[in-house]
């Protein structure tokens, strides 16, 4: 929420995806009847990110990703097209998001994004986004 002015006071922003979704809904994760509310999905989550993403272009300073977010392969897809440039995920991960980075272009991913931030559920946006990646049903993802 007050992105511009802590960027500028430092050379870039990680965003701590786990962190951000537990404070923004209130909800743990790690409590199985409040982690249906804690998903990255939603479109608070997302246009968090979103704001981040766009104070740090206007003051020439890159936003990175990290948390389990970042290695969601169709969530990775929507973050860079929200403005994200750098993702920060488990190794296991790396090889099937870079995969599915691979069939996307900055402007798909910037369309899907724009996507998932006009649904109304979290859901939705998952389901949406996933439906245009052919890549994850291929991999069986």
């Amino acid at each position: 929420l007050l992105a511009e002015a802590i960027l500028a006071g430092v050379d870039f922003v990680s965003i701590g995806t786990n962190d951000l979704i537990q404070y923004t809904f209130a909800a743990d994760r790690d409590f199985a009847h409040l982690a249906a509310l804690a998903t990255p999905w939603e479109r608070a989550i997302l246009t968090l990110i979103q704001m981040t993403c766009a104070a740090g272009a206007q003051q020439d300073r890159p936003i990175s990703l990290s948390g389990e977010m970042a290695g969601i392969p169709a969530l990775a897809v929507v973050a860079v097209g929200l403005g994200i440039r750098s993702l920060s995920m488990s190794p296991r991960r790396l090889g099937v998001v870079s995969r599915v980075l691979e069939t996307v272009n900055l402007a798909q991913c910037r369309e899907l994004a724009g996507i998932a931030l006009g649904c109304e559920t979290g859901e939705s946006a998952r389901v949406i986004v996933r439906s245009r990646l052919p890549i994850l049903e291929e991999l069986g993802r």
